[in-house]
């Protein structure tokens, strides 16, 4: 025999063995699947709202930075910084007390960009959208009052800046001033008064070099203040807002349905051969022969539907001598001979 014959003959007997088993492959299949599916619109819907967030570089980084490349690549140590606040447990706790209860989210980057998605699950479809936008308007309102926060504490140190300035160039004449005032004789005053003027030149030059740090300064300051009149988004926005889900989530039956067939098949599959490897009956000719080590079978005597009736004796060739029984006799009689 060629391989090619052993390999079809192989495949016979796969195929033979799933028919002989084909109820217990059919019932496995559907018992899982209708298990599947049962499972499945037992369970309680689970709806998702989803939220996309635009970080966005701060106000004030551009201000202290004003050269910098505004077309900037995506830092993705930013936008994982981010996530990380947006987890924080202050912005949670602020998500608890605007909505009464503490809720769970997922926040994830999109790709390179600096685009976050922030979902949220609810078996109530509507209280899955309110989640996802409660918790991305207190995130963005948290970090705008962070920026501003930040842009107030700037301000107050460059104008600490400039009073230093001013009072590093008025400093000397007030000594002088209160030294004259508290001059005892008109001698020690005059004298006291021409140091004044000689210190009144140098203090006009001191200020006018120190008028370009001063401006540099005031504008500055200009800018801190108009930046936190006008910080409206904190640095983020939503770009799409969570829109009330028609559909849950989970359960899917029908990719439930699916996946249950697939693996009902295969089960069924496996179950069959199982069965057909443990029953040890003789049900075909082949089977007879290969259990009686290869010995010629004679002949096949077909089942008579009399014969399950054990009290009423019956010889098939007398009472049915045509029935296929009888002549299943007839030509074992003549093997034999």
């Amino acid at each position: 025999m060629q391989p090619d014959d052993a390999d079809e003959v192989d495949l016979r007997d796969y195929l033979a063995i799933l028919r002989r088993q084909r109820r217990v492959v059919v019932a496995t299949l559907v018992t899982v699947v209708v298990a599947a599916l049962t499972i499945s619109f037992v369970q309680t819907p689970v709806y998702e709202g989803v939220v996309e967030i635009l970080l966005q570089s701060n106000r004030s980084e551009e201000i202290f930075a004003p050269d910098a490349n505004t077309f900037v690549a995506v830092d993705p140590a930013r936008v994982e910084t981010e996530i990380g606040v947006m987890q924080s447990l202050s912005v949670r706790q602020a998500v608890e007390e605007e909505l009464g209860r503490p809720i769970e989210v997922t926040i994830e980057a999109q790709g390179e960009t600096d685009l976050v998605r922030l979902t949220a699950e609810s078996t109530e479809p509507e209280e899955a959208a309110l989640w996802a936008n409660t918790y991305a308007e207190v995130y963005i309102s948290s970090r705008r009052q962070r920026l501003v926060d930040d842009l107030q504490r700037a301000i107050t140190e460059v104008q600490a800046q400039i009073d230093q300035i001013d009072q590093e160039a008025e400093q000397p004449l007030v000594e002088l001033d209160a030294q004259i005032a508290a001059a005892e004789t008109d001698e020690e005053r005059e004298d006291l008064e021409a140091q004044r003027d000689d210190l009144l030149g140098e203090v006009e030059e001191r200020e006018e070099s120190s008028e370009t740090q001063r401006s540099a300064y005031s504008t500055r300051l200009n800018q801190l203040q108009v930046a936190a009149n006008l910080t409206q988004t904190g640095g983020a926005q939503i770009v799409s807002q969570a829109l009330e889900p028609t559909s849950p989530i989970r359960p899917n039956p029908v990719r439930n349905g699916v996946l249950a067939a697939v693996l009902g098949l295969v089960l069924g599959v496996g179950v069959a051969f199982l069965r057909e490897n443990l029953d040890d009956t003789l049900t075909t000719k082949d089977d007879l022969q290969s259990a009686s080590g290869g010995l010629p079978v004679l002949g096949l005597i077909p089942a008579v539907t009399g014969w399950k009736d054990r009290q009423t004796p019956r010889v098939v060739t007398i009472t049915e001598p045509s029935s296929p029984a009888a002549e299943a006799y007839r030509s074992l009689r003549t093997a034999v001979q």
